[in-house]
Formats: C-alpha cells, structure tokens, sequence
C-alpha cells in the first residue's frame, strides 16, 4: 500500500515517473499465484490525489486476490481434469481398436489424431526403422497450413551408433528449441528445418522387445516449452501403442497358429482314411492267422500299415518256428520225464534217510554244545577264583614286606637303645670313679677334722671358735661319707641292672635277627607262590579262552547242522515237489502236444 508516490521511501525515480504517466498518486499492489508460481499482479491506482488506504481496505485487497487465485487454480484443475479425461479417452480408444479392428494403421491413425489434438501442436508422427536404420514415415498427422511428410523416407547414419540403444532403454527426448539444444549436429538441424520444426517430442515405440520406430511431435509456429505432465502424457501414449502393436502381433500369431492346426488336422484326417484301408487289406490277410493256420502272410503295402504287415510276417515266422520246437521238445519232455520219474522218486527217498540222519548227528552236537558250554562256565569261575587268590597272595607279600620293614626298623632301635645302655654303664663307671674321690677326700677331710679338734683342745680358750668349726667340719665329713657310700650302692645297683639290660638287649637283637631272616626267607617263598599263582592264571585265562572258543565254535556248529538240517528238509520237500512235478510235467508235455497239434505249420 502506498498512500503518496513522491513521499514513499525505497521507490526509484523511474518507477515515480512510470506511475506519474498514468496518473497516478497512490496505489495497492498484491500478488497472484498459480500453481505455486507468481503469475501477476492485482493493482488499484488512486489518481485524483494522494490517499490514505485503511486497513480494511488493505486487507479486502488481498482477500480479492486470494479469491482471484482459487478461480484461477479451479480454471487450471478442471482444464486438468477435461486433459486427463481426453487422454484416458485416447489410451481407450487405442486399446478398443487394438481389439477391434487388429489393423495397425488403424492404431497409428487414432494415435497420431489423438497426440496433436490433445497436445495442441501442429504435427505429430510415427517413423518406423528399417533393417539398416533408416527409415519411413508411416503415420501422420499435421496441421493444413504446414507440409506433409507422409511416406518420406529419412537416413541418418549417426542414429544407429548414437541413439538406438538409448531409445531401446526407454528414452523420451523433448527439445524445446531446435537452434538452442545441446547436441544437435547441423545436418539433424537442416533436416528439421525442411519440415519447419521449432521444437519437438520423440519417444521409442517397440514391438517383441525391438525397437519398432519413433513417436514424434513437431511444433512448427514457434519454440515450445515442454510440460512435464505432457513429456508424460506422450510416454504414456508411446507405451499404449507398444501394447497394442503387442496385441494385435499376438492375435496374428494364433491366426497362424489356427491355420496350421487346421492344416495339419485335414492331413491328419487323409492320413487316418488311407491308414483306415491298409488296416482293413492287412485283417483280411491276416484271418487266417486267428484261427491257427501260421502260414498265412500279410500283402506288402506303403506307410505304416506296410511296417506293421512285415512285422506281423515276421512274427508269424518266429511264431511257426517257435510251435515247431515246441511240438519236438515236448515230445522230448515226455520221454524225459517218463525215464526220470523212478530216478526221482529214489532221490526223494534218500533225501528222507539223509536228513533223518543229519537229526540224529544235530542232536548229538547239541550234547555237545551243552557241555562245552558247561566246561566254559566252569573254567571262567576257576579263573575267578585264581584272580582272588593271587589278589590274596599279592596282599599277603604286601604285608609280609611291612613286617619285615617293621622287624627291621624294631633291631634298629635296640641296636641304638644298647649303644645308649652301654654308654650308661661307661657313665656310672665314671661316676664310681668320682664318687671313689669323694670318698676319699671326706675321710682326708675327716682326718683334718680331728687333727683340728685336738690342735684346739690344746690351745687357750681362744681356740674354742675353731674347735666347733672343726667339729662342724668333721661332721660334714661323717655325712659326705655316709652319702658316698649310698652313691656307691646305688651306682652299683645300677650298673648291675645295666649289665642285665645289656645282655637282655644282646640275646634280643640276636632273636631280631634270626626273625628277620626267617621273615625274609618267608617273603621269598611267598613271592615265589605268587609267581606260580600268575602262571597258572595265565593258564587258565587261556584254557578259559579255549573253552569259550570250543563253547562258540560247537553253538555255530550246532547253529550250521540246523541249517543243514533246514536245507535237507527243504531239499526233502522240494524232492517230493520234484516227483510230483515230473508226474504233472509228463500231463503238461501230453496237453501241450494236443495244443500244438491244432497249428497248421505246414503248406499241404
């Protein structure tokens, strides 16, 4: 909203001067938009004087505007909707031609109509290739005031190494100016030029997974800017051609298919009347044939029927020789089995006696097989109780070893136990040799005692302190002596026990010994029994062996003489079969001779 042109910050002098042309001093500009896009613009001019626009005013405005676009975008959707209706018209039209007419320029027809009226442009097109890429207009349709190019043949020699491999992948080229599109050789662009193309649309058309030809619309007047929605829409119409091209080639192949079939049911039904007639000639040839004669034969012909009459010769050939062997051999069979029947019949007695006998000797194996059973299980508990008494005697030598490690570790400690009584009794000799100066010192001490004693009688009273002192000391004396000599007993109390102790200990350690050596020699005797119990282990482990092989040896004996015995009452029964089969052969062989006699095998 500007309320005074001259007075309105921002605007330029050429827009002031513009909008003085027209007179104007204030004015109201919004905007209208289509489709998202900015299409024009809604403009009230005020020019008899400036003016101060209100609010309402304002927002009226743009209300006005607003309402300007919805017309337009409901404008713009029904025109879309009357398009894709027309479109989805000429996608029906096309397919129900397709169906209809199976007349392909039919198709092209209603497609290149349907394209121009649709797009609105002044030529549109269908070019098919030829085998070397050049090719012809096949389809068109223009505008009267532009040249026609029906039936022009057209050769580029750059189309095949440039564009049919993107074509074949779908590719949908729309070129809005043909001077301003990148790519475009000059010979391409003279070459449009003769048809007065400004701009144009090319999409591929295929036909059984080939590249059929090119869709093509020409715009002549001038430069066109494509829309996506009919770059679109032309794809869409180059697919629904392809589908019906797809069709229509669909329908000629079971046309084709339907002729062939016809063709071949007409000679199939030739072939089966003229079969009919041979097979009719070869039943009567071959009446005979039904009623036993074997030596008719089939008339040669032609075709199936003439392999199928040889045949049938061939077979009656092999037939008659085969009738004749039969009629020798069964005349050999009867005088065969007429000489064998005694035969067998004193095989089937023998066979009886040989298996009764097989009976007998099966039971006696069974006795057998029973007590070699027996004498395993017996051997096997032996061997169980050899394992316990080597068991035994390995833990006896065990313990007899202890014993003598024990008897060994006792002679050991009264050996050390006399080596410390013998140095008791060295002891207690040196203690009487002390005890021999102690004595011997109290009774020199004694002596000075008393010589003491009588030096202080003699003296003045001074001396009578010394006097008791040597009294004292003689005193001690008596005592030292009386201790002595009981030291002396009780050393010789003790090396007296000693002494017994020493000799007690000898005659033990000698006792040690000898039962030292009557362990060891027991231990020897014991290792020697159980060496002895290992060797007769091993032997019973192998006559346990032995037993049980005997045991297994004598079942699968006994288990064999069953078999045996089995297969000599079969052979028993099938001897008996076979007698009675001989007697049943010689009726057979006597039936079979009155069978063969009914062939005729002979030309009388």
């Amino acid at each position: 909203a500007i309320n005074n042109i001259r007075q309105e910050p921002g605007l330029t002098e050429c827009h002031v001067r513009t909008l003085e042309k027209y007179g104007v001093k204030a004015n109201l500009v919004a905007p209208v938009r289509k489709d998202n896009q900015l299409m024009g613009l809604l403009i009230a001019h005020h020019c008899e004087a400036p003016r101060n626009w209100q609010p309402s005013e304002i927002e009226f405005f743009s209300q006005l505007a607003t309402q300007v676009e919805y017309a337009i975008d409901h404008l713009s959707f029904i025109e879309k909707i009357q398009a894709n209706a027309g479109r989805a018209r000429l996608f029906g039209d096309i397919a129900f031609r397709a169906r209809q007419s199976l007349n392909q320029e039919d198709i092209f027809r209603i497609t290149v109509q349907g394209a121009r009226k649709t797009l609105n442009t002044d030529r549109v097109l269908i070019y098919k290739f030829n085998d070397d890429w050049s090719g012809t207009m096949i389809s068109e349709s223009v505008g009267n005031e532009w040249p026609k190019v029906l039936d022009e043949k057209i050769d580029d020699p750059c189309f095949k190494g440039r564009y049919v491999d993107l074509y074949m992948n779908g590719r949908v080229r729309a070129i809005n100016d043909i001077y301003r599109e990148p790519g475009l050789t000059d010979c391409h662009i003279r070459t449009l030029e003769q048809y007065d193309v400004k701009a144009n649309l090319v999409a591929p058309v295929r036909r059984n997974n080939e590249l059929f030809g090119l869709l093509i619309a020409h715009h002549c007047a001038q430069p066109r800017a494509w829309q996506k929605e009919e770059i679109d829409f032309f794809s869409e119409l180059a697919t629904q051609t392809e589908y019906a091209l797809d069709h229509i080639s669909f329908i000629d192949q079971l046309e084709s298919a339907r002729s062939t079939a016809e063709k071949a049911s007409q000679e199939q039904r030739q072939q089966k009347e003229a079969l009919q007639e041979q097979l009719d000639g070869l039943l009567v040839d071959m009446k005979g044939a039904f009623q036993g004669d074997l030596t008719v034969r089939a008339t040669p012909q032609e075709g199936e029927i003439g392999l199928v009459g040889n045949f049938l010769n061939r077979t009656l050939e092999n037939l008659q020789r085969i009738v004749i062997q039969v009629q020798s051999a069964s005349e050999a069979v009867t005088e065969t089995a007429q000489e064998s029947e005694s035969n067998v019949r004193t095989l089937s007695v023998e066979a009886g006696q040989q298996a009764e006998a097989i009976s007998r000797a099966l039971q006696e194996i069974q006795d057998m097989a029973e007590s070699n059973q027996r004498v395993a299980v017996n051997t096997h508990q032996t061997q169980q109780m050899v394992k316990e008494a080597n068991l035994i005697l390995e833990e006896g030598d065990a313990a007899m070893n202890r014993t003598v490690d024990g008897i060994t570790t006792i002679q050991e400690t009264v050996e050390a136990t006399a080596f410390k009584v013998k140095r008791l009794g060295e002891a207690s000799q040196k203690i009487s040799r002390v005890v021999s100066l102690i004595r011997d010192l109290a009774n020199q001490t004694h002596v000075l005692a008393l010589n003491a004693s009588i030096e202080a009688n003699g003296t003045s009273g001074e001396g009578k302190g010394f006097s008791m002192v040597a009294e004292e000391v003689r005193s001690l004396a008596e005592q030292s002596t009386g201790a002595t000599q009981e030291i002396e007993q009780i050393v010789e109390e003790i090396q007296s026990e000693t002494n017994q102790v020493i000799m007690a200990m000898e005659s033990g350690r000698e006792q040690v010994i000898t039962g030292t050596e009557l362990v060891e020699t027991t231990r020897q005797k014991l290792t020697s029994i159980a060496q002895v119990s290992a060797q007769i282990r091993v032997l019973v482990e192998e006559m346990t062996q032995a037993a049980n092989a005997q045991a297994n040896t004598s079942t699968s004996v006994s288990k064999a003489m069953e078999e045996i015995e089995g297969i000599a009452q079969k052979n028993l029964e099938k001897s008996l079969a076979g007698a009675e089969s001989f007697t049943q052969l010689m009726g057979v062989a006597k039936e079979l001779q009155e069978s063969t006699a009914q062939f005729k095998v002979q030309n009388s």
